[in-house]
């Protein structure tokens, strides 16, 4: 599997009869008095009003927020990916569980090992939030975004809290409140529950290892069928992801499954990374194989999806994968399976064959700034150089020599500033400008190409204690969403001012197909190379990191 770090981000009165999932025996016509006419799980009289949705699902009660938006948490997408259909494609949902569905609570999280080797979760996990702007109509048109979250693609969640507050990461209630869009985040299968591919799984289904991937075009397609009752507009989606997120955006990009569920994208510290059917399959089987309870059974497929899911977790745990660290499980991502995924996606790019969307591509400036993720105990040039040789073995003898060209020690603080900065290259500033590298390539010489710009995220703000904070993986999902948080650091005029400004310029894509706002943001073109940074102010580059990303290009041989 490519080298790839996929981190978590460090979730009025109505007369209604009952109805269960897969059950439309109740379905009716209602007309709300908007003038919508929907058919619904239920025959009731109630009409759309602020906070209450009708769908041909059922009907849908929000809450209202502190700031006026309103909240619809935990709406499922599709039956529960449980028992025969483990692994399975998701089954489009008939109907609302409850009626109406109270979405006042976010839904369970995917069943996972999370980063503290602790099992969490359910496999019953498919479900989606949105929140809209307080005065949202059924037909408004509002600009949608859709968020996936990351976690390495074995952990996370859309209810990811920051971690000193509390608070909900991924809240939606201020892109909604201050920039009026309808925002959506999502939850997939994770680690083996969406990846696992066998032989055996390819014979049944067609596809394998690509169930995640299934769910979020399974999310896509609710929001395109659904999205217009609460104000937004299935024609203005923009899917965007961090980390993991970002990574299944690139991928989403280059599904023809996924053409026309999205205007627009953008790919936060991800990459486009994928393996082949072949290679994840023999993996895959190798450790399934491993597995006592299941040794000798057939078929071997009725055998797994009688596990619990504790063992299927324990057996084929997932891992983030960093060069020079032992091999402690499985890395799961997308599979080119020659039907979902029918070729390499960044190969896709290069050629303009993905789905020809407005594209932003972007990173942090110290991704890995996170000191356990940095070896403390090196302290000179010769630990080091010694660093540099065990973590680039894999591309032969001469690539710490030209590492330690591009990264001199003198250049850096510390010896762990340096291993920060090679690695945030590596994995996150280098697969950025690999990225857009492609996606202007695969653009060039066509008579309206698609743009594509990118950004680099590098505002460190200060802790209650006055210490520097460095933009590490993560640090501007609080500014895109507006998520800062008095208390956890000092919130300054120049913070408030770049979360504006960033959320503006999210917005904006799915609006207008533009990251517009106030500083320019140029496109991304081969000979320019212009990118904007997100600092103490908003500012245009050129040729971001270049002689450092050349030299990985010449030590991994690309």
């Amino acid at each position: 599997m490519p080298l790839l770090l996929r981190f978590v981000a460090l979730g009025a009165f109505v007369s209604l009869s009952g109805c269960s999932r897969g059950d439309r025996s109740s379905e009716t016509a209602d007309t709300t008095e908007t003038g919508h006419t929907t058919a619904s799980c239920s025959s009731f009289t109630e009409t759309e009003s602020a906070g209450f949705v009708v769908t041909s699902l059922g009907a849908v009660r929000g809450q209202r927020q502190d700031n006026g938006a309103w909240s619809f948490r935990g709406i499922p997408f599709a039956e529960p990916p449980t028992g025969s259909r483990r692994w399975t494609a998701p089954e489009p949902l008939t109907c609302f569980p409850d009626q109406p569905l109270d979405a006042d609570a976010l839904g369970a999280k995917c069943a996972q090992r999370n980063l503290f080797g602790q099992e969490e979760g359910s496999e019953d996990c498919l479900t989606l939030n949105v929140w809209a702007p307080e005065s949202y109509r059924r037909g408004d048109a509002r600009p949608t975004l859709v968020y996936i979250h990351g976690g390495a693609n074995t952990s996370g969640s859309a209810g990811d809290r920051l971690d000193a507050s509390g608070a909900l990461l991924f809240d939606g209630r201020h892109l909604a409140a201050d920039h009026g869009a309808v925002v959506v985040t999502i939850q997939y299968r994770l680690g083996p529950f969406g990846f696992l591919a066998l032989p055996e799984l390819s014979e049944e289904n067609g596809v394998a290892g690509n169930y995640a991937l299934l769910d979020q075009i399974a999310a896509l397609q609710w929001v395109r069928d659904h999205i217009d009752g609460f104000g937004g507009d299935p024609e203005q989606v923009m899917v965007f992801g961090e980390s993991a997120g970002g990574y299944n955006v690139c991928t989403l990009l280059a599904t023809p499954a996924a053409e026309g569920l999205f205007s627009s994208a953008i790919v936060q510290s991800g990459s486009c990374a994928a393996e082949t059917l072949a290679v994840v399959e023999a993996q895959h089987s190798e450790v399934v194989d491993q597995i006592a309870a299941c040794q000798g059974s057939d078929p071997l497929l009725s055998c797994l999806r009688e596990l619990p899911p504790s063992v299927l977790l324990g057996a084929l745990p997932g891992s983030v994968e960093l060069p020079g660290s032992p091999d402690d499980g499985l890395t799961y991502g997308a599979v080119i399976d020659g039907k979902l995924v029918a070729q390499d996606p960044l190969e896709m790019l290069r050629d303009g064959s993905q789905n020809p969307v407005p594209l932003v591509v972007g990173s942090n400036a110290d991704e890995m700034e996170i000191p356990f993720l940095i070896p403390q105990d090196i302290v000179d040039e010769a630990g080091y150089r010694d660093w540099l040789e065990q973590t680039t073995t894999t591309w032969g003898p001469k690539a710490a020599d030209t590492l330690q060209g591009a990264y001199p020690l003198d250049a850096f603080d510390s010896p762990q500033d340096a291993i920060a900065q090679v690695l945030t290259d590596l994995l996150f500033t280098c697969p950025a400008r690999d990225i857009v590298r492609a996606f202007a390539e695969g653009q060039a010489g066509r008579p309206e190409p698609v743009p594509v710009w990118r950004y680099l995220f590098s505002r460190r703000a200060r802790n209650a204690s006055g210490e520097v904070l460095p933009a590490i993986h993560t640090a501007e999902l609080r500014y895109v969403f507006g998520t800062l948080v008095d208390g956890v650091d000092p919130v300054t005029p120049i913070d408030e001012s770049l979360a504006r400004s960033m959320g503006a310029r999210w917005v904006g894509l799915s609006a207008s197909g533009e990251p517009t706002a106030s500083v320019p943001w140029p496109e991304y073109e081969l000979e320019r190379e212009s990118y904007l940074e997100f600092g103490d102010s908003e500012q245009v580059g050129d040729k971001l990191r270049n002689a450092r990303c050349d030299a990985w290009a010449t030590v991994r041989g690309g």
